[in-house]
C-alpha cells in the first residue's frame, strides 16, 4: 500500500487501516479486472479478424461476468410494517 511505517505505527486507527486497505484492494481488483478485460476484447478481436462470429464474453468468460449488483432495490414497506417500527421507537 505504500504507507511509510512513521504514519502506519503512530497516525492511524484500526479503522484508518480497514478503510484504506479495503479500498486499496478494490482498486486493485478493478485494475486487474480491466486488464483481462482488455485482453478478452482483443481475443475476440483477433479471432474476429480470422472469421469468428462468437461474442467476447463466450470466448473468455470469467466470475464476474455472472456476479449480481451488490445492491437489490428494496421493496416498498406496508403500512403495518411502518407503524410497528414507530411502534418501538413510540413515534406514533
Amino acid at each position: 500500500m505504500g504507507i511509510p511505517p512513521d504514519e502506519f505505527l503512530h497516525r492511524w486507527t484500526f479503522a484508518d487501516y480497514q478503510r484504506r486497505a479495503y479500498y486499496y484492494y478494490q482498486n486493485r481488483n478493478e485494475i486487474v479486472r480491466n486488464e483481462w478485460e482488455r485482453v478478452r476484447t482483443m481475443v475476440a478481436v483477433t479471432l474476429g479478424v480470422h472469421g469468428s462470429k462468437s461474442k467476447a464474453h463466450d470466448v473468455l468468460p470469467f466470475p464476474w461476468d455472472s456476479e449480481k449488483p451488490e445492491l437489490e432495490p428494496a421493496k416498498p414497506m406496508s403500512k403495518d410494517e411502518i407503524n410497528e417500527i414507530l411502534k418501538n421507537y413510540k413515534l406514533n
